[in-house]
């Protein structure tokens, strides 16, 4: 229940404050990543039920047409070198589709 409403509340916000080429991406990646966590054990679901919380209250705060925040320095020691790499991937490809 907790999962389905948090999910349609972020695709809500999406809807609100993504431009389109933004939207299509984080509606792909949302509904894959709650699939993907579907059978998750509880000890797993807390830890991203926090984290889609806390991503939906930063959609919730965006203003004028921007969105998120920086990472912090503690976020940024915790990554692994697979995840470090995948955020600047990321980084990359968002500026490609915002241009």
């Amino acid at each position: 229940k907790k999962a389905i409403v948090l999910y349609r509340n972020i695709l809500r916000q999406h809807k609100r404050v993504l431009p389109t080429s933004m939207r299509l991406l984080g509606d792909s990646y949302v509904k894959y990543e709650f699939n993907l966590h579907k059978n998750a054990k509880d000890k797993h679901l807390e830890m991203f039920f926090n984290e889609w919380d806390n991503y939906l209250n930063t959609l919730m705060l965006s203003k004028d047409g921007r969105i998120g925040r920086d990472l912090k320095e503690d976020d940024k020691t915790i990554l692994s070198e697979d995840q470090h790499e995948k955020l600047i991937e990321f980084k990359e490809n968002l500026k490609e589709l915002v241009k």
